[in-house]
């Protein structure tokens, strides 16, 4: 698999040649407050699959501890998040893909920040918080 994408303004580009290890819907409200956005849907790639193949993201402290986020210094598209330290895991927002139909999310994290008036008809697992498939590799990573 290989999959490509970048920012808005084409600035920064990144490949990645490894399925996701974990594809979901964020309904927390941090990803509501920075997509500005109801849902964000985002994929989890080993970090050795992923590669930066034009221009480089800025790099911000995330809200999340051990995490930062990384982002088009131009733009202001949100990529990605990865841990600070020995990073191994790389997040990927899915709408920065060229084709973002390519990965389909398979899961709901956060929903007890729902917003009531989004309504969610697909048949995935829904997880008031985080989903053990995503806290399982980020915890494991942050170490």
């Amino acid at each position: 698999m290989e999959l490509t994408g970048g920012c808005l303004c084409g600035a920064v580009r990144f490949r990645v040649t490894a399925e996701p290890l974990v594809a979901y819907y964020c309904h927390c409200t941090r990803c509501q407050k920075r997509s500005g956005a109801p849902v964000s849907a985002a994929a989890t790639f080993p970090m050795d699959s992923f590669s930066f193949t034009e221009g480089e993201p800025k790099i911000i402290d995330s809200d999340s501890p051990g995490l930062v986020r990384q982002l088009c210094g131009s733009c202001g598209s949100i990529l990605g998040l990865r841990p600070r330290e020995n990073p191994t895991l790389q997040s990927v927002r899915l709408g920065c893909l060229d084709d973002p139909a390519t990965v389909q999310p398979t899961l709901h994290i956060h929903t007890s920040s729902q917003v009531p008036w989004l309504k969610i008809t697909d048949d995935l697992p829904h997880y008031s918080e985080s989903a053990p498939e995503v806290d399982g590799l980020w915890t494991k990573a942050k170490e």
